[in-house]
């Protein structure tokens, strides 16, 4: 008896199985466009509602925000339409080839386990990470679990295990380079065309152009950004709400790129709202002490001034009551959970309220006001001034 038959379930029972894998992927390629679309609109479309945004902890939009759905600069399930694309390659041309021993079973058994094996992997991250769950990406979960067991019993058939089925595919590959060639080509171009028509609208918002730099936390607990040690600090009163800090901030920080060995910035909450600023007597600025919080509440993940640049910089688009900042703090990989609860309760107001007592001691009356030296600028801090203040230190 031949090694081919001793190893073949036969030509009807391995084409069985082959034409069920590869429903399994076209299944599987449908729900990764799908799930490709929603992440594309999630990121880029702000009217964007998904089917499956269901509940707080049901909702395919929390998921496409968060970090984990991006690997390698593409989006997860853009790596889930190559996967099937693969996978239906290689069961097509299994089923096509006339062979009692079909090849090619070791390869679609591989990628499937491949599929089976991130899928775990990212339903632990949203399980433990990202505290929601997709149903579209649930849905792909079903099928690489499919995949896995279907592969596996059709090599169950033809009692070959994966490394010996690995080893056979190899062996008639060489035999075959044309066959070679064309599933590489089936595989790298594909990702090619990714790589190159894909851009990363994913990358979370904030002051791209601005150049990074050191930070850190001082001795009284305000964080900073710029010169690891200083010739002058600045001291700078702020408010998330207000247009003008948004524009001198922004000035600022480009200067800091300049004078990033002499000038260090410190950030002291202000915000103009009665909601926290007891100065505050009438409606003036509602979300400011909400922006101030969300700050500190990021700054639990080392993620201060990563939450600074993007309300600051998200206004430039949209209105302050658009601004959803447990989006950002998804985006920015920050614990979802935590967040929430330090968000709604009062954990952060006593920085912000200590804060709000140096303005009010440092006579701080509108925002931004910027203190050096005791010697305060209202409205922008110059380069002139700048040059100035450091000249004046020497």
């Amino acid at each position: 008896m031949s090694t081919d038959k001793q190893h073949s379930p036969g030509k009807k029972v391995a084409g069985i199985f082959l034409i069920a894998i590869a429903v399994l992927a076209l299944t599987g390629l449908g729900l990764a466009v799908e799930l490709t679309s929603i992440h594309a609109n999630t990121h880029q479309n702000p009217e964007f509602h998904s089917l499956c945004a269901i509940s707080e902890g049901l909702n395919c939009e929390t998921v496409a925000l968060s970090p984990y759905s991006v690997f390698l600069e593409l989006p997860v399930s853009v790596w889930g339409i190559l996967g099937y694309l693969l996978i239906l390659v290689l069961s097509g041309i299994s089923l096509k080839l006339n062979q009692t021993a079909k090849p090619l079973l070791g390869a679609v058994f591989g990628f499937s386990a491949v599929s089976f094996l991130s899928s775990a992997l990212l339903a632990w991250i949203s399980f433990t990470r990202i505290d929601s769950l997709c149903l579209f990406c649930m849905g792909t979960y079903l099928v690489n679990t499919l995949l896995v067991i279907t592969s596996a019993m059709l090599l169950r058939k033809s009692r070959l295990g994966p490394v010996t089925a690995i080893a056979n595919d190899l062996k008639y590959l060489q035999k075959a380079p044309a066959l070679l060639l064309f599933i590489l080509a089936a595989g790298v171009l594909p990702l090619g065309v990714a790589y190159a028509q894909i851009k990363p609208y994913w990358h979370t918002v904030g002051f791209e152009s601005i150049a990074p730099l050191p930070t850190g936390v001082d001795k009284n607990g305000d964080h900073w950004i710029g010169a690891e040690n200083p010739r002058i600090t600045v001291i700078e009163y702020t408010d998330y709400e207000c247009p003008y800090c948004r524009k001198a901030h922004r000035e600022l920080r480009d200067l800091l790129s300049k004078y990033a060995e002499d000038v260090r910035v410190v950030h002291r909450h202000f915000p103009l709202d009665q909601a926290c600023n007891p100065n505050i007597r009438h409606k003036f600025h509602q979300f400011a002490c909400h922006f101030s919080k969300a700050v500190e509440c990021a700054a639990h993940g080392d993620k201060f001034w990563e939450m600074n640049d993007a309300i600051f910089s998200g206004q430039d688009t949209r209105k302050s009551d658009a601004i959803d900042v447990e989006k950002f703090a998804i985006q920015l990989g920050l614990d979802r959970s935590e967040f929430k609860r330090c968000i709604e309760s009062d954990d952060s107001l006593e920085e912000i309220q200590r804060n709000i007592n140096e303005g009010t001691a440092d006579k701080v009356v509108a925002t931004p006001t910027f203190v050096v030296n005791g010697q305060q600028f209202k409205g922008r801090l110059t380069e002139e001034q700048l040059d100035r203040l450091l000249q004046a230190a020497d």
